[in-house]
């Protein structure tokens, strides 16, 4: 009953096509990922969105050699 909205999604408007959906969080705020992860796995199963492709992404702002980190929770076959 709770309405919840990702951080970034991509889709095909007016068409039931659902490619990505992406939460996101800086590395120094970790409070919530755990939700976070469980939200992107229910985009993906629920039967009403059914996204393609799910990632975590961690943005870790002191460090320049690697500002963020993807994590893919889960992918279709194709």
């Amino acid at each position: 009953g709770k309405i919840v909205r990702p951080d970034i999604i991509i889709h095909r408007r007016r068409q039931a096509e659902n490619l990505l959906v992406i939460e996101a969080k800086k590395a120094d705020n970790p409070k919530g990922a755990v939700e976070d992860k469980q939200r992107l796995m229910a985009f993906y199963s629920d039967r009403d969105y059914l996204y393609q492709h799910c990632a975590f992404l961690t943005f870790q702002l002191e460090r320049a050699s690697a500002p963020y980190v993807i994590e893919w929770l889960c992918c279709q076959d194709e």
